[in-house]
């Protein structure tokens, strides 16, 4: 790391386009040598043209901020030798890149022959599970100062403070991802094999605790789920007590609560149907804090029967909200624990053993080789597996698909020593007083032989009012142009890469007959006329 010499550079433009004459209007750089930043440049420029008003609006600078300034042309060589011998860093580097290189062209500068790395990219791969990657969204999600969006200097100084977390993130990962990510790096925008050898280098005799190996990639050590246990105890609460004790508990767990007759009422209520083995329909108005009022009742109820209570609803910003926000208000309410577990349908969940296979095939696809990248930094983080933590791109979200747990995954995952993320939510689910699913895993459960969830007999479901529609979409059927046509591109032809291909290639070099293969070339072909002819209908 001592060698290295980053020079993180934004420009401010009157366009997108060097080659249709728009020009810079602002450079900024900062130099980052040895994990901190060791020098500053700024610059306004005078463009010789007038600056567009949604340019001014977006930028602040003004055709009077810079009829003064120099042109480019004063500042090239600067700008050369400051980059002379250095990695080039920008965020979206094809933009800045383009238009630096193409104004020291016009002054009769080479651009440098120097490496680039986009922290766009880099930032997909080392925070796969980040909202969104634009500057001012990256700068949230870190907690760094951006005092002035859309201006050179201040874009340069946060985007180096982006790429220095960047390099620590890439420091800190155990050596095989760092050897996965190597073998994919040559198909990455960034040109990050150096930095990934040298992290390789440093790690090579390290053990870096907190992780597991499976087969040629790490993943996060396991948690315990020893404590997920439904204890036996003396739970002689009612919700009776409510009324009159904990009222003040509540406000005080809760700030700004205030008595809301209505929700004491429908705990009332919930409690009753519980007890009684009895359908309940509540329709809350909003503000009486239906979420309390149902899980209340439901952790007393789940501690007194010593069976787990059911809770479904149609969103997973639901499911998260009654996890990380709700439950622990009620938690605090009792003097004993309440374990509660999130369980989805099998497809949310990533199957190590196809992650394994897919990993190691050749693909020159982009999407498909971050996605690959992702899911390695992300699995060295992650104790759930589950894909709603990922920000994939779109065509990661095809992929997924592949890799996604299903029943073969279970026999293929039996003899693993690392346990899948699937057979381990639901392990955690079988020990907790309240499950927390959706309405399709559900509905799955009802209708298979196979349960999935735990035994129950008790149910609440929330966003009652989406049920319907998710009992259509589950139980009906549903083809996709996207879908079939992504298959079908899979399959191929006998002329492109693809499966097809490759099986005739096996048939050959095992003397086996191959005549099949023209007949099955022509009825795919057949099925893709088709289904453009359907699906353009």
């Amino acid at each position: 790391m001592n060698k290295q010499r980053f020079v993180v550079i934004d420009v401010e433009t009157t366009g997108n386009s060097p080659k249709k004459g728009d020009k810079i209007i602002q450079i900024a750089a900062v130099v980052i040598e040895n994990g901190q930043i060791t020098e500053r440049f700024s610059k306004y420029i005078n463009p010789n043209k007038s600056i567009p008003a949604f340019i001014e609006q977006l930028t602040g600078i003004s055709n009077q901020m810079v009829e003064h300034e120099q042109p480019f042309e004063a500042v090239a060589e600067e700008v050369f030798h400051l980059l002379d011998g250095a990695y080039f860093v920008a965020h979206n580097i094809h933009f800045d890149l383009g238009f630096v290189k193409y104004e020291l062209h016009k002054a009769g500068f080479q651009l440098p022959d120097c490496e680039v790395l986009d922290t766009v990219e880099l930032s997909r791969i080392v925070f796969p599970g980040f909202e969104g990657y634009k500057l001012t969204e990256l700068s949230e999600e870190l907690q760094l100062r951006h005092d002035q969006p859309h201006r050179a200097d201040s874009d340069a100084e946060v985007t180096g403070l982006i790429f220095l977390e960047i390099l620590e993130k890439l420091r800190q990962l155990p050596y095989p991802t760092l050897k996965q990510l190597r073998r994919l790096s040559q198909h990455f925008i960034s040109d990050l094999t150096h930095l990934l050898d040298m992290f390789i280098y440093e790690n090579r005799h390290t053990e870096i605790t907190g992780y597991a190996r499976f087969s040629s990639f790490s993943v996060r050590e396991p948690e315990s789920i020893d404590g997920c246990v439904n204890e036996d105890g003396n739970f002689s609460f009612e919700i009776e007590n409510w009324e009159a004790g904990n009222e003040k508990a509540l406000s005080e767990l809760m700030p700004g609560y205030e008595k809301r007759d209505g929700q004491m009422m429908m705990m009332k209520e919930v409690a009753e149907a519980f007890a009684n083995r009895e359908h309940a329909l509540i329709e809350a108005p909003p503000g009486i804090g239906k979420t309390i009022g149902y899980l209340i009742p439901a952790a007393l109820f789940a501690k007194k029967s010593k069976k787990p209570v059911i809770i479904s609803t149609y969103s997973t910003l639901l499911q998260q909200q009654i996890l990380t926000k709700d439950l622990p208000i009620v938690q605090d309410l009792f003097p004993f624990p309440i374990t509660a577990a999130i369980l989805k349908g099998q497809s949310h969940y990533l199957c190590l053993y196809k992650f394994e296979q897919v990993l190691h095939e050749d693909d020159d696809n982009y999407d498909a080789v971050l996605t690959k990248a992702q899911l390695l930094v992300w699995l060295t983080e992650t104790n759930t597996g589950d894909v709603a933590e990922l920000n994939l791109p779109s065509g990661g979200k095809l992929l997924w698909d592949r890799l996604a747990y299903d029943d073969d995954s279970y026999k293929r995952s039996r003899n693993e020593s690392v346990t899948g993320f699937y057979e381990r939510a639901k392990q955690i689910a079988m020990r907790s007083d309240l499950v927390i699913t959706n309405h399709s895993l559900l509905l799955t459960d009802e209708g298979s032989q196979k349960k999935r969830l735990p035994e129950s007999g008790t149910f609440i479901i929330d966003e009652a009012h989406h049920f319907e529609r998710a009992a259509s979409e589950h139980l009906g059927k549903r083809a996709t142009y996207i879908e079939l046509h992504s298959k079908l591109s899979r399959i191929g032809t006998l002329k492109e890469q693809g499966l097809l291909k490759k099986m005739r290639q096996l048939f050959q070099r095992n003397s086996l007959p191959v005549d099949s293969f023209f007949e099955l070339e022509e009825w795919i072909q057949h099925i893709q006329a088709k289904s453009d002819a359907f699906f353009s209908s």
